[in-house]
């Protein structure tokens, strides 16, 4: 593979290191915060329990009115 021994000791630690800066570069950034993600998750429970209650409140209208 690699001749080690015509190598300089330059080129032998930018082989050893490429491993280890990848890893770094590979990382992304979060796209939400954790406040953002809780926010969001909190919206969507409202949401869900508001549309919920309105089609409850239809049925009962429903009932109501027959």
């Amino acid at each position: 593979m690699f001749d080690l021994g015509l190598m300089t000791l330059q080129q032998l630690e930018n082989i050893m290191s490429k491993g280890q800066d990848s890893k770094k570069n590979a990382k992304k950034k979060p796209l939400l915060t954790a406040k953002e993600k809780r926010r969001l998750k909190r919206l969507k429970r409202i949401t869900r329990v508001a549309v919920l209650l309105f089609k409850y409140c239809q049925v009962i209208e429903l009932k109501s009115v027959t």
